[in-house]
């Protein structure tokens, strides 16, 4: 053998040795006996959490290509970002679009998981600081290989707000339950194992998402989500009230959209048509009816302005000013140049002003 291929033989070994030197214990064998924590992943605090939460049912999202990171190479997996935005817009809870850009990592080289979970941070910072997308939050998952590939030993869920702060990232491993649980080993060396494996390391990452929110709001306590849930039933609330919909309701809510976008029709033109009839019924003074098609139209488009106005206006009339300044804002997001609708907004924003300067003054 040649010396340089001594020297490369050894710079690999060296290479092997210092990936396996991590702060976090990698799981070298499928089932371990240790005391595991029930906790869904480890998240540091950050003083953007209690915005994240507050905003999270109402806030857009956009969702990079998930990562898969190992030691020869950085992979993307576009189906598993499918699988995010379908999860998180399932039960029309939020708006989650696709971010068609993708997130370049380098490969692993030594360091520990904790070095590479605050490393990916930093690297999704500058590109969302880069692109300065017209989102509230950012959000991108990383699984994480070891040498061999048979195996993910590390999740991370990363989740920025738009000037590229994480609000709410944590990352799981051996050391929780749930990741145990959800068994990521590789059952071959197929394309299909892995797409398999990545699906399940997806769903993980999900349901440890929303069990991290769940824990947070608990521990944060009552914040400014929207109010006035409990006198109007689910479809005369905006974005059906942010609640979790029964299978017959998500049938429902399935024929209608069939049926709004037979003939061709899309679905943003159908939501336009649902929109419309909704200020009809608003002009006419039937709110009950008005929300009921705003909310049609938002099912069929989430980012269609015109229900996203009109949710500001029912929201206004019924006194609930903070709500309804969060949805003008969506929609001003949606269609800047409206200048009807920014006049609407501030005429909310004074109305909102001239209540606050009356209830002082009391």
């Amino acid at each position: 053998m040649s010396r340089c291929s001594v020297f490369q033989v050894l710079r690999s070994l060296q290479a092997v040795i210092a990936f396996f030197a991590i702060v976090f214990a990698i799981p070298v064998i499928a089932h371990e006996t240790q005391e595991k924590s029930e906790d869904p992943g480890f998240r540091p605090e950050s003083p953007g959490a209690a915005a994240f939460i507050a905003s999270f049912d109402t806030a857009t999202i956009a969702v990079y290509p998930s990562i898969t990171r190992k030691v020869e190479r950085t992979a993307y997996s576009y189906e598993s970002r499918g699988q995010i935005i379908a999860s998180l817009n399932e039960v029309g809870t939020r708006t989650a679009i696709p971010a068609n850009s993708r997130i370049e990592m380098w490969k692993i080289v030594g360091g520990s998981q904790w070095e590479w979970f605050q490393d990916g941070i930093q690297t999704v910072a500058r590109e969302v600081q880069r692109k300065a997308r017209d989102v509230d939050y950012s959000l991108v998952m990383e699984f994480v290989f070891p040498p061999g590939n048979q195996y993910i030993f590390g999740v991370h869920v990363f989740v920025l707000d738009r000037n590229g702060e994480s609000a709410f990232s944590f990352l799981l491993n051996s050391h929780h339950r749930s990741f145990i649980e959800a068994d990521l080993v590789v059952e071959d060396s197929s394309e299909a194992a892995y797409t398999r494996v990545i699906e399940k390391a997806t769903r993980l990452g999900l349901e440890a998402l929303r069990a991290q929110i769940d824990q947070a709001r608990e521990e944060i306590g009552p914040t400014d989500l929207p109010s006035a849930r409990a006198d109007y039933s689910i479809n005369e609330l905006p974005m059906y009230g942010h609640l979790t919909k029964t299978a017959a309701q998500k049938r429902a809510d399935k024929e209608y959209i069939e049926t709004m976008t037979r003939d061709g029709r899309s679905r943003e033109e159908a939501a336009d048509m649902a929109a419309k009839t909704g200020w009809n019924f608003y002009y006419k003074g039937d709110q009950p009816m008005a929300i009921k098609r705003f909310n049609q139209a938002w099912l069929l488009d989430p980012e269609n302005s015109l229900a996203l106005w009109g949710f500001a206006g029912i929201c206004r009339d019924r006194g609930q000013m903070d709500d309804a300044i969060r949805y003008f804002e969506m929609a001003i997001q949606r269609e800047p140049e409206n200048a009807k609708l920014e006049s609407d907004y501030q005429n909310t924003l004074l109305q909102m002003r001239l209540r606050e300067q009356a209830l002082a003054t009391r």
